[in-house]
């Protein structure tokens, strides 16, 4: 069975094997289903490997007000109920909602209709965001795919605006421009970054990348609440970088194993304010995570990356035409005569620390041979 999703936090949705046949109406980062209304979809690829189907939503109850929503959602697949009047916990925030679908419920050739509705007695709207389908073999399939759909479109412009903490002062910022690529196909979910002016700025994106709130602070300043308004998305296209995008070179490293090449950094991160980064952290929507200081020329970095539910490993970064030729997959190095060399650092840092080590025991050799003579002496 092909990974189905259909994303509703943006405008048209984002769609995979699927077409929605039914829609409801678009409001912000969702599609809004009244009492009785419902949307549709219809896939085709019904045919299983394992033995059930994994079907995931995410939607909510809207507030009526202050107070707990009711709106009551039921799921048909092929007029199978999965789901029937089920009352999704209030209090406006969004629930993830899995369950197994059965295969004879499916049909494998399509084509296969999928109906979510809000109850006609429902009392408040149903907020819709996303539905996945996959194949219970290939638990996640449709959130990867649908991630790195959504991450094809990385390169992002927002408009800033920053309040003062108790909201009296509101003022334009400079334009910020992003596209932050690490091969993950996962978009940026938070964001912070110190520049060498001393100025520093912490932010946290929407899920559709829509909007994002934050903090921003001058040296030695009062820090103001940061807001962006996404302006434009695009791809990134390699035969023409937005100006400013920056190649790093990458290698890691755990435990005692050295150094081995890794998958490369692409960064453009220009905040309007002309100072470049000298420390940057991030967490993707993936949930991997990494941080990195820069080195004082900005033609490489030192930090770490850490994937969700492993754990972190070192990664240091060389600006690609920063003059160190490129690594291969054994961490090895060609010099412009065509002979290879390992990490010099690596090997420098060694061979240093052998001579200190052989320098220490001539030292304490010495400290004790002298000792013993001015003992002798003093008999």
């Amino acid at each position: 069975m092909r990974p189905m999703y259909a994303d509703f936090s943006v405008d048209p949705p984002r769609l995979g094997a699927a077409a929605v046949t039914q829609p409801a109406r678009f409001t912000a980062n969702h599609v809004r289903i009244g009492a009785g209304q419902s949307v549709a979809l219809e896939f085709a690829d019904g045919g299983l490997s394992g033995e059930q189907a994994t079907l995931t939503l995410t939607a909510l109850a809207s507030m009526a007000g202050t107070s707990i929503g009711h709106a009551p959602m039921t799921v048909t697949l092929n007029g199978h109920e999965i789901v029937s009047e089920l009352i999704i916990p209030g209090g406006g925030i969004p629930q993830e909602l899995a369950y197994a679908v059965a295969p004879e419920w499916l049909v494998p050739e399509g084509p296969n209709t999928l109906v979510v509705a809000n109850g006609k007695g429902a009392r408040t709207f149903l907020w819709l965001y996303r539905v996945t389908l996959e194949d219970g073999s290939e638990r996640g399939a449709s959130r990867r795919e649908l991630d790195a759909a959504a991450a094809r479109e990385s390169v992002l412009t927002y408009r800033t605006l920053t309040r003062s903490l108790d909201r009296s002062q509101t003022a334009q910022g400079p334009t910020l421009r992003l596209h932050l690529d690490r091969a993950e196909q996962s978009l940026p979910s938070q964001l912070s970054w110190t520049a060498v002016d001393g100025t520093h700025s912490a932010i946290g994106f929407q899920s559709a990348m829509e909007e994002f709130n934050g903090v921003f602070r001058y040296a030695h300043g009062e820090p103001v609440t940061l807001h962006g308004y996404l302006v434009s998305r695009a791809e990134y296209d390699p035969a023409a970088p937005p100006p400013g995008t920056r190649h790093f070179e990458v290698a890691c490293s755990w435990g005692d194993s050295g150094w081995h090449a890794g998958s490369p950094l692409r960064l453009l991160l220009d905040d309007g304010r002309g100072a470049e980064p000298a420390h940057l952290a991030w967490r993707d929507q993936a949930g991997n995570s990494a941080s990195v200081s820069f080195t004082q020329s900005r033609s490489g970095f030192v930090g770490y990356y850490q994937r969700r539910g492993e754990g972190p490993i070192g990664m240091r970064g060389t600006a690609v035409g920063a003059g160190l030729a490129p690594a291969d997959a054994a961490g090895a190095r060609s010099t412009p005569d065509g002979s290879r060399f390992g990490p010099v650092a690596d090997e420098l840092v060694g061979d240093l620390t052998e001579l200190g080590h052989e320098i220490l025991g001539i030292a304490q050799d010495l400290t004790g041979r002298l000792t013993g003579w001015l003992k002798d002496r003093g008999k």
